[in-house]
């Protein structure tokens, strides 16, 4: 009798354990050089995102970044607002690739500048245990086109991933 509740328990309780890793909530520092007519600007802030994994090889994921410095001695601040497709590899150590649209945002005290933008890309997580890895780089193209001009910049991202 206490085999057959063992067994049951096992059995009712996989699943859950399975599911529960659905989510990856990943925080971490984010580097991006951006290209401008008057010379290039390289720039340090954060990165967070949210990936729901339809299954362990697809996700969709929602990212936001936030990088500042100053241009023409003025302070900087540069958003990005993506949402889009990943396909990944689980292991130990998961490397993984992405497409994403959405937007961008670059102001400067008295000018702001909004436009459609795409992000593609690729990285590595080390898997540390069952709750969380290490993103140890993300490098991504973001592309932005307002005006009929059109930037590609270099993003690079390492930080911390959680799972549950």
């Amino acid at each position: 009798m206490r085999r057959a509740a063992l067994l049951l328990c096992v059995f009712l309780l996989a699943p859950a354990a399975a599911q529960a890793q659905k989510y990856d909530l990943f925080a971490g520092y984010s580097f991006a050089r951006f290209e401008q007519l008057g010379g290039d600007e390289n720039t340090n802030g954060w990165e967070a995102s949210l990936a729901y994994k339809f299954t362990p090889y697809v996700a969709v994921v929602g990212e936001v970044t936030g990088n500042y410095d100053t241009l023409f001695q003025k302070s900087m601040n540069a958003h990005n607002y993506h949402f889009g497709g990943q396909i990944m590899l689980p292991a130990r150590y998961s490397p993984f690739v992405h497409v994403m649209f959405g937007g961008m945002r670059v102001s400067i005290p008295g000018v702001a500048h909004t436009a459609f933008s795409t992000e593609w890309g690729g990285g590595l997580d080390i898997r540390v245990n069952h709750y969380f890895s290490v993103r140890a780089i993300e490098a991504d193209v973001v592309t932005g086109t307002a005006k009929s001009l059109t930037s590609e910049d270099g993003h690079i991202t390492a930080g911390i991933v959680f799972h549950f």
